[in-house]
Order: C-alpha cells, then structure tokens, then sequence
C-alpha cells in the first residue's frame, strides 16, 4: 500500500549512502584512489611511517611500492629505493664494513661495546646531488633525509650524509 512504499522509500533513502560508500571501498585501498587522508593507514601496515610534510606523490609511490621496500628493507637497494621516492634522485650509498666482526664463544657483547674493527661499528655514506633551496629548506630537507636514513637502516650501523648541488 502507499504508507508502506513511503516507508520503504524512506528507509532506502537512509541506505543508499552507505551501500554507495561500501561498493567503493575498494578505492580506499588503492594508493592512487585512496583519499589522501587514508594514506598513512595504510602505509602502518608495513610499518612505515609517512610525513605530512612529503609531496603527496611522493607518499602515494611510497604505499605503492611498500611490499617491494619492505622485501629489501635494512639494505643498500632498499635505502637507496626509499631516498629515490623522496628526493627524486637515486643515491650513491658506499659501504664500509667490519673486516674483523667475529660472534662467537669468545665474543665479548654488552654496553660499550661496538662491533667492527679498533671498536667501530659498520658505516655508510649517502651521496646525493640535489637542487640547491633557501637555507631554511635547505635545513629541513638534510633533517628529512636522515630522519629517514635512520628509520631505514640497520640498527647496528652509523651513516654519513653528503648533500651537494
């Protein structure tokens, strides 16, 4: 009868929204589609962590490629991989290893000591050629760069970086 099709129709008029927002939800896991609001949600899901400060390109080609990043992540390939997402720029990364790293009964580990050779742990050099910015970009761009260096690398390591235009 007529009540019951108004109140049907009124039913569905509280419905259809939400049916809509559900049969695009597959959007909101696209990292081209998603809202950019979305974006470090699903970035937590391989732990990383995006900066609101990033172009939004950049954090978009960063989810995007987060399964490969997370494959190599703790190596030269995926350092280098993440610095080229953010700078646009692919980065000379020099290795500089322990020679004489040995772990094993006679191993001595604990607070204060490093390993690697005379006491120094395993280090690295990051070389990048970047457009010269005003010096407070300039500051805050070399800030960026080695937060991310840090949050990348292996945690037993120390890093150099070198910026130059």
């Amino acid at each position: 009868d007529a009540l019951m099709n108004q109140m049907l129709m009124m039913f569905e008029s509280f419905w259809k929204p939400i049916e809509s927002q559900i049969s695009q939800v597959h959007n909101c896991f696209g990292p081209k589609l998603t809202p950019a609001s979305l974006l470090p949600f699903l970035a937590s899901w391989a732990d990383f962590d995006l900066d609101d400060r990033w172009p939004e390109s950049a954090r978009r080609e960063l989810v995007a490629s987060m399964v490969q990043i997370n494959r190599k992540r703790g190596t030269r390939e995926g350092l280098a991989h993440v610095l080229k997402i953010f700078t646009g720029v692919v980065p000379e990364i020099i290795e500089r290893r322990a020679d004489n790293m040995v772990v094993g009964v006679a191993a001595r580990l604990g607070y204060g000591i490093a390993l690697g050779k005379d006491n120094v742990p395993p280090t690295f050099s990051v070389r990048m050629k970047l457009s010269p910015l005003p010096p407070a970009g300039e500051i805050e761009r070399r800030r960026m760069i080695e937060a991310l260096i840090e949050k990348e690398k292996p945690a037993h390591t120390q890093f150099t970086l070198e910026i130059t235009h």
